[in-house]
């Protein structure tokens, strides 16, 4: 019944308020006596299960969250209305329960079908999870031009007459604004085959869509305010009237994609339309009502990563792996990140132990683990007679997942065995791995101003094994070794870096693009030495780039560099330059 419904949904508030403070066995205990009798209860322990699966990746893991997930399906597909067409008009004489079914069934399927897309790749499993999700896709577009053609007529007092509360509302939101969110990342070409069968990929309508269902304030960026063609249109709101006490019963997860979008993802990649104050102020508040919160907390410590502050955000991630070993591979996420603070400070030791302990414990990539273990090592003595042996071991290390290598994994398999053809040598190898999971950016001033002279005094030894080199009859097109360009060009790329850190800090940056360009014109004097070392040395550009042509295994300088310089000039407002980087 309706009534049983909400009765149900204020319980799983309060399983999800356990989930929240970080009591995951305690939520977990508490739907597990309605599992299969409440469509809620059991979606709950689906939630949780995919949860652990997607964090272990652990075959048997995978099985249990597909199943019940499928459960879940099967739980809300009994409570659905009979229906062969699913347009938005087919949801007007529903019950709430019926709605709801309509809801539960599309996001579990959703799920399901990825898991069982990450899990099995073949062909024939590829097309009938595709046609699943693009069934399931059609269910959330329906519900949501329901609830837009109800308010367009009714306005928000509309919702009432038809049985529709704010956890039906902030559900269907939320999921359209994922489904906006994730195809706003493809290519353009492939958007535009999303957009031929009516799913929309607008990064400004996927975050605003969140917004609502969140209950944060949104303001568009200037690719809407700026474009008078803009397709963008406000989402409709909530209902005023409350049925249970969270706001919605997935207003929290939506706030979950909003922080990781904003805090995450922002600090990993350039975005257009990136609030970090508002997320801080969000997150804040949700400190003060959780301040025991492993998830809040993790997101705190990650805050203060993107505010270059590594010294503060390794104590908050100390604090939170203490709080949290239920889940085991959270605490592995925290203690991975914890390591990239450490690394940041130049604290090897330290960062050597943690990544000891995740290499042990934690399946989720021991290439990357065992690797990471060996530089950190390096970087304290290069002698140490373990690393040799820690480099052998990562080649072998390297697995594949739904059939395709890690390319991370590969690259440190690369590594190693550059390692070891060099007779046990790498050029800065703990900073390359600070670059790539943008460890750099975090550095504090004094840290970054170690980097610069370290690589500067590189360059000066490098410049000088090549003139001895020529002096000693060696030609002018070839180094005194095979990787000798390698080495150049990499040390340039660091201090490059390291410079543009110092001279336009990506921490004090994280603002819409419109506010980066004018921070951009006023550091502009001070970066433009960064710009010219990106891909080419300050006294011979011509030397450089000669260096560039001839490097023998290290090729993804000569991509990055591209990437970091496009992004610099993009900074500055430069966009014919970014953009011919880019191209």
């Amino acid at each position: 019944s309706d009534e049983g419904l909400l009765e149900d949904i204020v319980e799983v508030e309060k399983a999800l308020e356990l989930f929240l403070n970080s009591r995951f066995k305690d939520a977990e205990e508490l739907l597990m006596p309605k599992y299969g009798k409440s469509m809620y209860f059991t979606e709950g322990i689906a939630l949780l299960r995919t949860l652990r699966a997607v964090m272990t990746f652990d075959p048997d893991d995978m099985s249990v969250a597909i199943e019940s997930l499928g459960y879940a399906s099967d739980v809300a597909g009994v409570l659905r209305k009979a229906e062969k067409n699913k347009h938005s008009s087919y949801l007007t004489g529903m019950s709430r329960v019926q709605k709801h079914a309509e809801l539960v069934y599309a996001e579990c399927s959703v799920m399901q079908s990825s898991l069982t897309l990450v899990s099995n790749t073949n062909l024939v499993s590829f097309v009938k999870e595709g046609m699943q999700m693009r069934a399931s896709f059609a269910v959330i577009k329906a519900c949501f031009k329901f609830l837009d053609k109800i308010y367009e007529e009714e306005g928000v007092e509309g919702y009432a007459a038809h049985s529709i509360d704010e956890h039906f509302t902030s559900g269907v939101v939320m999921n359209a604004g994922i489904l906006a969110l994730v195809l706003s990342f493809l290519p353009a070409k492939i958007i535009k085959v999303f957009e031929i069968m009516g799913f929309a990929g607008d990064r400004d309508i996927a975050l605003d869509r969140l917004s609502t269902s969140a209950e944060w304030s949104f303001t568009p960026s200037i690719f809407v305010t700026a474009n008078p063609k803009s397709k963008f249109r406000r989402c409709f709101p909530t209902p005023h009237d409350r049925t249970g006490t969270s706001g919605g019963l997935r207003k929290s997860f939506s706030e979950l994609i909003l922080f990781s979008y904003h805090i995450i993802l922002a600090s990993l990649n350039p975005l257009p339309d990136t609030n970090l104050p508002l997320a801080s102020a969000k997150l804040d508040a949700c400190l003060a009502n959780r301040n025991q919160s492993f998830i809040y907390r993790a997101l705190k410590a990650r805050m203060l990563e993107t505010q270059a502050r590594p010294k503060e955000a390794e104590a908050e991630y100390a604090a939170v792996v203490a709080l949290q070993r239920d889940y085991q591979q959270l605490y592995h996420a925290c203690l991975w990140d914890m390591g990239m603070c450490r690394m940041a400070q130049m604290k090897w030791a330290e960062a050597f132990e943690g990544y000891s302990v995740l290499f042990e414990e934690s399946q989720w990539t021991r290439t990357v683990y065992r690797y990471t273990q060996a530089v950190t090592l390096y970087s304290l003595d290069p002698k140490d007679p373990r690393i040799v042996g820690m480099m052998k071991e990562v080649p072998g290390l390297v697995r594949k997942i739904a059939g395709i290598t890690v390319p991370l994994e590969k690259f440190v398999s690369r590594k190693s065995k550059k390692f070891l053809k060099q007779g046990n040598r790498l050029l800065f190898p703990a900073y390359e791995i600070l670059y790539f999971f943008h460890g750099l950016v975090m550095m504090g001033k004094d840290s970054l101003s170690t980097v610069v002279d370290q690589a500067t005094a590189t360059l000066n030894d490098l410049e000088a094994q090549r003139l001895t080199f020529i002096g000693q009859g060696g030609g002018e097109g070839v180094g005194p070794y095979e990787t000798f360009s390698d080495d150049i060009c990499l040390a340039l790329f660091i201090r490059a870096v390291a410079l543009r850190e110092l001279g336009y800090p990506t921490a004090k940056t994280y603002h819409e693009v419109k506010d980066q360009v004018a921070l951009g014109q006023l550091y502009k004097s001070r970066i433009s030495k960064a710009a010219n070392s990106v891909t080419a040395s300050d006294t011979a550009s011509e030397e450089a780039v000669a260096y560039l042509t001839r490097i023998a295994l290290d090729h993804w300088i000569l991509l990055f560099g591209r990437y970091e310089l496009g992004s610099l000039y993009l900074r500055v407002g430069e966009y014919d330059l970014a953009r011919l980087e880019f191209d």
